[in-house]
């Protein structure tokens, strides 16, 4: 599917400095109750989306309401319907969460740190389940003041924070420690100088346009850095096209978009989108591209503008998408299931394609991303049954599994070294309409069923 979610990515929760899970969203919180059976205490909850449904506690009582210091066990159910079951050590005032909490979550979440009246208030540090971890201030259950978010790769953003958003002066490093932006920021984007042109060819910045590109445009936003960075990977792009033989009968526009009126019109025009429409996805995820043209849309977040591994990772994975539409004749058939790759499949190649990218450029070998990916999988709370990966891809993605590293994974042992162009030829095959399943053994040399079950054997024993 168009929106990209490498492994980076879902390693840092999606978008660095700019999409924070919605636990820690409690701008307009609202208080519930509950009743411990046992000792027939109070015990509350606050926080604007996820309700207390259960709770324990084996303190003291004072008026009726969990008080001081006690053990607790609490159960919630966020607005999706989704329960999390949280326990620790805490201090209690008028049953709410006040002073030194320590709670550790089902899902994988953990806070270490100070509340007041049932909310993150003073230090406290907040560990997400994929490798995050917050140090700092908090007020109002929100980030706010001064800390460190550390990401699983190891890049930093060490500085100033508002509203659970980058906002003052912060310094972002890369894995190697090195400082990619000092500065300020605001809504967790770096305050930079526009400065150029609103429309600019590949060209423009350096090289010639290579064949499967028809044209790049910038919104005058985008530093001449980042730029740089685009014509960097569009060159890195452009080798391993060349290696494969890969030609795109339909150019692509590729357009990095820097403000939420550019992403608005942008959707509009490109997916034939109302105004409302367009307005309630603006700024959603990073990279988009188009099943039915040859178009992406990328959103010139701090991840993309200032990192040129990152900035190669997005623009390779959207890329590939194209081919995957144009060889696969995803394009010709629209939003239908013909043509279309099944989805591990169709992200998991992506995934590698922008592995093999960086490798081109000299990010580091494809072995080695693969080595750091089954340090991902083995650390997971939970993976599903490979097996049913295809049927339930949506659902599973919504449960927290890590469904981009499988799938790489799966697309890498499926593709074997050297392999890569056995994908293709599994889009050119799917293009002739062929029956998915022969298609896919006639490819692959392995029948699907047979793939999936020894990839889940695969998977179990790397995590046992």
């Amino acid at each position: 599917m168009g929106a990209t979610m490498n492994k980076r990515l879902a390693t840092i929760a999606a978008v660095i400095l700019r999409v924070l899970i919605p636990a820690l969203r409690t701008a307009g919180a609202m208080q519930s109750w509950v009743i411990d059976p046992a000792t027939g205490c109070k015990i509350g909850w606050v926080h604007e989306q996820s309700t207390l449904i259960s709770a324990s506690w084996s303190g003291p009582v004072v008026d009726g309401k969990a008080q001081e210091k006690g053990a607790t066990s609490l159960t919630i159910r966020a607005q999706n319907g989704k329960e999390s079951q949280g326990q620790g050590q805490v201090e209690m005032l008028a049953g709410l969460l006040d002073g030194k909490v320590v709670l550790t979550w089902s899902h994988g979440d953990s806070y270490d740190g100070y509340y007041k009246a049932g909310q993150r208030e003073g230090k406290g540090i907040y560990k997400f389940a994929d490798g995050r971890s917050y140090d700092g201030e908090w007020k109002a259950g929100q980030m706010d003041g001064k800390g460190i978010m550390k990401f699983a790769d190891g890049r930093i953003y060490d500085g100033e924070w508002k509203n659970n958003k980058a906002n003052g002066h912060g310094v972002f490093k890369d894995t190697a420690g090195k400082i990619i932006y000092e500065g300020e920021w605001r809504d967790d984007k770096p305050v930079t100088q526009p400065a150029q042109p609103k429309s600019v060819s590949a060209g423009a910045t350096a090289g010639a346009m290579p064949s499967w590109m028809k044209q790049v445009i910038y919104d005058p936003e985008v530093s001449a850095q980042t730029r740089e960075y685009c014509q960097r990977a569009f060159d890195a792009i452009d080798k391993l096209f060349k290696t494969y033989n890969i030609v795109l009968s339909d150019p692509v526009t590729i357009l990095v978009i820097a403000n939420r009126e550019s992403d608005i019109r942008a959707t509009m025009f490109y997916f034939n989108m109302s105004r409302a429409q367009a307005e309630a996805g603006a700024g959603k995820g990073i990279g988009r591209s188009l099943q039915t043209k040859p178009v992406i849309l990328i959103n010139n977040v701090p991840e993309f503008a200032m990192d040129p591994h990152n900035n190669l990772h997005i623009l390779s994975h959207e890329l590939f998408h194209q081919v995957q539409y144009q060889y696969s004749g995803a394009k010709k058939y629209g939003n239908t299931a013909k043509g279309r790759l099944p989805t591990w499949l169709q992200e998991g190649s992506a995934e590698l394609f922008a592995d093999m990218a960086a490798e081109t450029a000299g990010f580091g070998s494809v072995t080695e991303h693969v080595q750091y990916v089954e340090q991902l999988i083995r650390k997971a709370a939970k993976i599903p049954d490979t097996r049913e990966v295809p049927y339930k891809w949506v659902y599973f993605l919504n449960q927290g599994y890590p469904l981009y590293q499988m799938a790489e994974l799966m697309t890498y042992r499926l593709s074997g070294d050297n392999g890569f162009g056995k994908v293709l030829l599994y889009c050119q095959l799917l293009h002739d309409e062929s029956d998915p399943d022969k298609t896919f053994t006639t490819a692959f040399g392995v029948k699907k069923s047979d793939f999936l079950a020894k990839m889940n054997d695969y998977f179990n024993k790397l995590r046992n």
